[in-house]
């Protein structure tokens, strides 16, 4: 008999006019769900979502990558670690109410001789049959973390505390200034066109609002209201934002790397119909599957597009 499914209950403030919510008050376990989305890797939000994530062409290269001849790789752990990537926060998020990534609990692989475990290398992998320097695959299970007090899984501060999520993500400490601004924000002005609502969230929830709130400024009314959604209007990226402040900051200019390419593009439509290319921008394009959310949000600063999370 499987184990039941863990649930968590979210109290809605609904506009019942708009059938918008205002806000959603909760514990932590929702809020530390909320923050573990920054921490996942697009190859497994990707993987997650079916393949279906409305990533523009990530779930596309994904699914190239997944039927790429293991010819055309390193090593057969390279694949790996394209389409499972391991989240760097995992020990964070093991102790998450509700997991979002259903990836078995991290496990550490080595490789057996001597000099490589104890003497020279020292190194370990969380993927099996990654390559040691030696040339051997790192292929033998060894159980290594220990338990440290700062890493004993989550983010928040607070067991009892509780939050307000507006419809766009912003989260707050609950309380009464806290309240009373959000209803502002909304040009609410009367109580009666409130309604308070709970409603019951599992995994499959925690998935839909992941996927939602990649394309959505109102995920929560989309998920719990069945909103419908919006067409998103995606900014113009701003070249290289991130570099320009840390030049700012250093006061110098960071020379950046070229890498060739030779494209075949159509004289009617100006469109790219292909491009030859060298392996160093192949594994850049599949590099972008490690990535994880937050790092995307951070590079591209307000310009991600990516729905709410930023």
């Amino acid at each position: 008999m499987g184990s039941r499914e863990k649930k968590l209950t979210l109290k809605l403030l609904i506009n019942k006019e708009s059938g918008r919510v205002v806000f959603a008050e909760c514990g932590k376990d929702f809020v530390e769900i909320l923050l573990s989305f920054l921490t996942l890797p697009l190859g497994t939000v990707i993987r997650l979502l079916d393949k279906h994530s409305s990533l523009g062409c990530m779930d596309a290269l994904y699914e190239n990558v997944e039927k790429l001849d293991l010819k055309c790789l390193q090593t057969e752990a390279c694949k790996s670690m394209l389409l499972c990537p391991r989240s760097v926060a995992e020990r964070h998020c093991k102790d998450l109410k509700i997991k979002v990534d259903n990836l078995d609990p991290k496990r550490l692989y080595l490789c057996l001789k001597w000099d490589c475990v104890a003497r020279v290398h020292k190194l370990f992998s969380s993927v099996a049959d990654a390559r040691c320097p030696c040339g051997s695959p790192m292929d033998k299970f060894a159980l290594l973390w220990k338990k440290e007090a700062s890493c004993d899984g989550g983010f928040c501060e607070g067991e009892r505390a509780r939050f307000l999520v507006s419809d766009d993500l912003h989260v707050s400490l609950a309380s009464m200034a806290s309240s009373f601004s959000l209803l502002q924000e909304f040009g609410i002005h009367d109580v009666s066109l409130l309604q308070e609502r709970e409603v019951s969230v599992g995994r499959h929830e925690i998935l839909k609002l992941l996927k939602t709130c990649l394309i959505s400024r109102t995920p929560l009314s989309n998920v719990f209201m069945g909103l419908k959604l919006q067409p998103f209007k995606h900014k113009k990226l701003v070249p290289n934002p991130l570099g320009k402040k840390e030049e700012a900051k250093t006061g110098t200019k960071t020379r950046s790397k070229t890498m060739r390419a030779n494209i075949l593009q159509s004289k009617h439509s100006g469109k790219v119909k292909y491009a030859e290319i060298g392996e160093d921008i192949v594994d850049l394009l599949f590099s972008f599957l490690t990535f994880p959310l937050g790092t995307i949000v951070k590079l591209l600063s307000q310009d991600s597009s990516l729905g709410c999370m930023s």
